[in-house]
């Protein structure tokens, strides 16, 4: 049976390259899946062993309406697939150390851990979705507010040691169930990668990376752009899935004469965005709601604006990281009002070589690897 010292099950996000760096280097016999919306695929694999990259696919209905009805079916299905696929690769090779993200994943793994076949189980907690009032749909809320902290609790207690990306998140743990959940906890800021070089080339494009959700603040940009036009040769970048919202504002921007300077590319590799967003000077993400499910976490779409040098134009909502991105000159922190939001994107514009270089300076500041810490406390 070929042994693995840790198995790493990482979402695909902004810091997935740097996990997979840091955990290879600390255990080069590691196995790290990464996972998206549709499948489970392998992101590092030793050298002995033989798996396909692609592992795993969920279920997912073609009709949208259909598939969000069935939501809660689907999820206990894919949930019942999920155990199956660990537990073959429990039998398949001899895992010392698991690290989860995914709290539904660690509780099918802890349920495996209690049963002898890992000896070790971490969690890396990344959200806390409870009391976020933005979420809207019965399924959401029931998910939100019903069966995320349900599993939440259960990974806890599953779990040899719980991981969590801010102090707000191990709080908010902590006041909901009114005392200390987790077994041990370690509080650990995921490490940013700079993913692009400067250059002395002027940029133009404002990016938006994810949903256009109704307290994303999107739409505030979206109804600046005749008047940014003025000060300078303005166009929007949206990465990003397809929705409704998004359908009816590029159906707007046809009538307003603004189709041709916005480009939608759609859901993205994350090896494609640096193509999508060289021409970038800042990122935006404006949100309107005062209890965004944001607040608490590291937003994954403001590091990655950090990763790419575009300094981040937010609100004081984006709660934790607005304080860190205000701290550290990184970007801008503005009210949700159109003046203070057009001010901001033409003296981001202007000084886009400065904010670049303070990005640069205080990403290589803080670019020691605190994975090896948490996996040996």
């Amino acid at each position: 049976m070929n042994k693995i010292d840790i198995l790493g099950f990482k979402i695909e996000s902004f810091d997935s390259e740097s996990f997979v760096e840091d955990v290879v280097s600390f255990k080069p016999n590691s196995l790290i899946l990464g996972y998206d919306t549709d499948k489970v695929f392998v992101k590092h694999k030793p050298g002995n062993i033989n798996l396909r990259k692609e592992l795993f696919k969920f279920i997912r209905l073609k009709e949208p309406r259909l598939n969000y009805f069935l939501y809660p079916v689907v999820f206990i299905i894919d949930s019942c697939r999920l155990f199956l696929f660990f537990l073959v690769l429990f039998l398949k090779f001899k895992v010392k150390v698991v690290v989860s993200e995914n709290t539904y994943a660690v509780f099918l793994i802890g349920i495996l851990r209690r049963l002898k076949f890992i000896p070790q189980l971490i969690y890396v907690s990344g959200d806390w979705l409870a009391g976020h009032n933005t979420k809207r749909g019965i399924w959401s809320f029931l998910g939100n507010e019903v069966v995320f902290p349900l599993f939440d609790y259960c990974a806890c207690k599953l779990s040899d040691k719980t991981v969590e990306f801010t102090e707000l998140i191990k709080n908010a743990r902590r006041v909901y169930w009114g005392r200390q959940i987790a077994r041990k906890e370690i509080v650990y800021s995921p490490r940013l990668k700079l993913m692009a070089t400067d250059d002395s080339r002027k940029r133009t494009g404002i990016a938006f990376i994810g949903n256009i959700r109704p307290d994303s603040g999107f739409e505030l940009i979206f109804g600046l752009m005749k008047e940014l036009r003025d000060s300078f040769d303005a166009r929007l970048s949206l990465i990003g899935p397809d929705s409704e919202n998004l359908r009816r504002l590029l159906k707007s921007s046809r009538f307003e004469g603004l189709a041709g300077f916005i480009d939608f590319h759609g859901f993205l590799d994350r090896d494609e965005f640096n193509n999508a967003l060289m021409d970038c000077f800042c990122g935006v993400n404006l949100i309107t709601s005062r209890t965004s499910y944001s607040s608490m976490t590291v937003p994954a779409k403001i590091c990655d604006y950090l990763q790419y040098l575009l300094p981040p134009l937010v609100t004081p909502n984006l709660g934790y990281y607005a304080h860190i991105i205000s701290e550290n000159q990184l970007g801008l922190v503005v009210e949700p009002l159109k003046d203070e939001i057009t001010k901001g994107l033409v003296s981001l514009y202007k000084e886009q070589h400065i904010y670049r270089k303070i990005i640069i300076d205080y990403i290589k500041a803080n670019s020691r690897s605190l994975v090896k810490d948490y996996l040996e406390a």
